[in-house]
């Protein structure tokens, strides 16, 4: 089941701690049968002119995102890039904005997330995706794959 029609496990509390944070993770992860989270995500900006940017890549880190965006696109656990819709990409901020009362983590995924939606707002012409990589050896599922698999290993490499 895909779409806004997903509420936020416990969204009147703050997830204010790191176990506070993996509850709400295995909460959204119960939700997906069979889900494992995959070894790297991460979304990308299309421009009307083809041109490409990452928003926030992530490689084994950050598994509550990774569990928020595989339940509003449906993931089935397969490596694939997949069109995240500015609906879907506002749920998924709003599903998440409990985890900002960690104050001692960074949250780089909702700051990509509301930055492509402002863009998005001005642009419409412009559109989102969600890169889902199941098992690194799996082959890339196109040219976005390739991006975000590549900014993972830049920013890990260095």
């Amino acid at each position: 089941m895909t779409g806004s029609d997903h509420r936020p496990p416990h969204a009147e509390q703050a997830w204010a701690t790191a176990d506070e944070l993996t509850q709400a993770r295995l909460r959204f992860e119960a939700l997906m049968p069979g889900y494992r989270a995959p070894a790297v995500h991460g979304t990308v900006l299309r421009h009307a002119d083809g041109s490409v940017e990452t928003g926030a890549v992530n490689r084994g880190e950050h598994l509550l995102p990774a569990a928020v965006l595989s339940l509003l696109v449906g993931w089935d656990g397969v490596t694939r890039t997949l069109e995240l819709p500015g609906v879907l990409l506002a749920r998924a901020v709003d599903l998440m904005a409990p985890a900002e009362a960690a104050r001692d983590f960074e949250h780089p995924n909702i700051r990509a997330w509301r930055r492509m939606l402002t863009h998005l707002a001005g642009h419409p012409d412009c559109s989102a995706l969600v890169v889902l990589v199941a098992d690194e050896l799996d082959p890339p599922a196109g040219p976005h794959d390739v991006l975000v698999r590549e900014q993972v290993a830049g920013r890990t490499s260095s």
